[in-house]
């Protein structure tokens, strides 16, 4: 299904779709920075209980924030699969974010999983 350069597409990937995409864009770095200074300001709180599941829980909605920016990234890319990668237009420039959005959401996806998993191996107060 390829993707007709039109002016109501022009219009979607000005407005609508350029805000999707800034949002798939932001959401992964936002989390990542968010896991780790919320997790870092809990660290003598669960020393102190002993209980890991506040920095379990922590990484686990910070994933799913990161699956929500891959989830908009893949479905901005599924609709510009007709753009063409070489191109100068608008849609072209939006298809290469949404390929880099969704990119970078899986990459920082895993590092949240890899932090997640020394929370799990590790003892907090070490």
């Amino acid at each position: 299904m390829a993707l007709v350069d039109t002016a109501a597409a022009h219009d979607y990937w000005e407005h609508r779709g350029q805000y999707l995409l800034m949002t798939a864009l932001t959401l992964a770095p936002a989390a990542w920075a968010i896991n780790e200074v919320v997790g870092y300001a809990l660290v003598k709180p669960v020393c102190a209980s002993g209980h890991k599941v506040l920095l379990l829980g922590l990484a686990l909605a910070m994933f799913a924030m990161v699956s929500a920016g891959g989830w908009i990234g893949w479905s901005c890319l599924a609709r510009l699969r007709g753009a063409a990668s070489q191109g100068g237009t608008r849609i072209d420039r939006s298809y290469f974010l949404a390929l880099v959005s969704l990119g970078f959401n899986v990459l920082i996806g895993i590092l949240i999983l890899t932090a997640a998993a020394s929370v799990l191996l590790l003892n907090p107060c070490e």
